[in-house]
């Protein structure tokens, strides 16, 4: 459990760090760029990651279920090769849509300059369909480290390929076409992969396997389509409704904290080949200590990490953005709401014990529910309405989520969401936050600011969880494991 914990944390340190550049290239493109190329910028990128993440049909996170199961090197390279040839074909279909689609797209947008880029994004989704499974494979394999370092190299190129044009003031396309060069490399890099795993040369298609694969994830990826459809559809809405300006500053506020979009979601990748081996061993005791002690481990940074962007929330708005974006601040506090309930992915167990159904319908409560309420919400409440929605609607498909595991599991849900443990780094994070509330009003600078409360908040929540015995021998060892970098140097 041990070397999982290091393992974990240092695929998530790589995650976070793309996260962290992300938010950093934000920063700086608001201050670089107008809000109308801004808006058109964060358009195009809505339309990428929507399908990109839609039309995969599940077969990359099939790779987590089938490759454990398979015997041999030569099975499991199979298995990597014939999904990446599927998604070749998928990523040329998915760029001659889009090209042809071009002024369907821009009159959706309400942006008629969206059609001037229709040809370079287009071609992102020839290099980002196939590198799609490039994660899955090489955790199943067992190759995290790898994984991590490979994470952190594409997402340091995409930083500096992005930042040199755009500090010398180069035109939104250029950007654009330099982003594409990142995408191909990291498309080369897979190949690469592929070329150097045991195996020999396998055959393209192992079609009886294909369709083993195929009915496993049309399941999975239909509810990845559909999660997608319903992360987002608060900003289609807004889109739809309103101009780039206004999307510019909205999709500024509806963004969740690096480590906190991430955090669950890559835990997940890596404990679903775990439990997976768990269910085909019959070991129920070993797929819920995982999962308890995963939502555990979150919790303790998550909540904390709650309280204190909801108390100064208006100077990481101004820190991040500047003070032009300040109007996004009651659409960040809303999605913040989100914080609370990412303490776990609630599709992990159904996903790794091959009860992928449930997951599908639980994405569609959740977009059914964030559609509708987000129309409903945006003519009563105007432009805040549809993130009020997205916050119901997650609620809502989580919600079903737990409830199908706790039958397919044969698992209580108060052994699932140990409410009792859970609440005692809440209580702690709200009650430290009472007691630093007061710094908000001091007259210092966002920078300051946030750097004073940190220090003192955070110092403040260890402090009440040390002394209250609410930290786990368990947490002390990870904690100190990775302070005195014991973990690094294989200690």
């Amino acid at each position: 459990m041990k070397k999982f914990a290091d393992k974990a944390i240092i695929y998530m340190g790589s995650s976070f760090l793309d996260s962290f550049l992300q938010i950093v290239i934000g920063m700086l493109m608001v201050r670089y760029m107008t809000k109308y190329d801004y808006g058109t910028f964060r358009q195009v990128m809505l339309i990428a990651v929507l399908v990109t993440s839609s039309i995969a049909v599940g077969l990359p996170e099939s790779l987590s279920y089938f490759i454990p199961r398979a015997s041999t090197p030569k099975e499991k390279k199979q298995l990597a090769f014939q999904v990446f040839m599927v998604l070749i074909g998928m990523g040329f279909a998915a760029a001659f849509a889009c090209w042809m689609l071009g002024d369907f797209i821009s009159a959706s947008f309400n942006n008629p300059d969206l059609k001037n880029y229709t040809l370079v994004f287009s071609l992102f989704f020839l290099f980002l369909l196939p590198s799609k499974c490039t994660q899955t494979t090489l955790i199943a394999l067992g190759r995290t480290n790898m994984a991590s370092m490979l994470n952190t190299g594409v997402a340091l190129f995409n930083f500096f390929c992005v930042l040199i044009p755009l500090v010398m003031r180069k035109d939104l396309k250029t950007i654009l076409f330099s982003m594409l060069a990142v995408y191909m490399l990291q498309f080369l890099i897979l190949v690469y992969v592929f070329a150097t795993l045991e195996g020999g040369m396998p055959r393209f298609f192992d079609l009886p396997v294909l369709k083993k694969q195929m009915k496993y994830g049309l399941p999975l990826g239909g509810s990845v389509m559909i999660g997608t459809a319903r992360r987002y559809i608060d900003q289609f809405i807004v889109a739809t409704f309103y101009n780039p300006v206004n999307f510019a500053v909205y999709s500024r506020g509806a963004f969740e904290l690096p480590f906190v979009a991430i955090l669950p979601y890559a835990l997940s990748s890596l404990m679903i080949p775990r439990i997976s081996e768990y269910h085909a061993a019959g070991n129920r005791a070993g797929i819920l200590h995982l999962w308890g002690e995963s939502m555990w481990k979150v919790s303790l940074l998550f909540f904390p990490l709650f309280v204190f962007a909801f108390m100064f929330a208006e100077q990481i708005v101004t820190l991040l953005f500047t003070a032009e974006y300040l109007e996004c601040v009651t659409i960040f506090r809303i999605y913040l709401l989100l914080l609370p309930v990412r303490i776990a992915s609630y599709r992990t167990i159904l996903q790794a014990t091959g009860q992928t159904r449930p997951i599908l319908t639980g994405v569609t409560i959740s977009l059914a529910v964030s559609a509708a309420l987000g129309i409903l919400l945006e003519r009563s409440l105007g432009i805040s309405g549809p993130a009020y929605a997205v916050v119901l609607g997650e609620l809502s498909g989580c919600g079903y989520m737990l409830w199908k595991t706790s039958v397919h599991a044969e698992i209580r849900l108060s052994e699932l969401i140990n409410i009792g443990q859970l609440v005692k780094p809440l209580l702690c994070a709200a009650g430290v936050g009472i007691v630093v509330y007061p710094l908000k009003y001091l007259d210092v600078s966002a920078l300051s600011m946030l750097l004073a409360g940190t220090l003192v908040y955070f110092g403040g929540y260890v402090f009440a969880m040390r002394a209250l015995r609410f930290f786990t021998v368990s947490d002390w060892d990870i904690i100190s494991r990775w302070v005195t970098l014991r973990a690094i140097r294989g200690g």
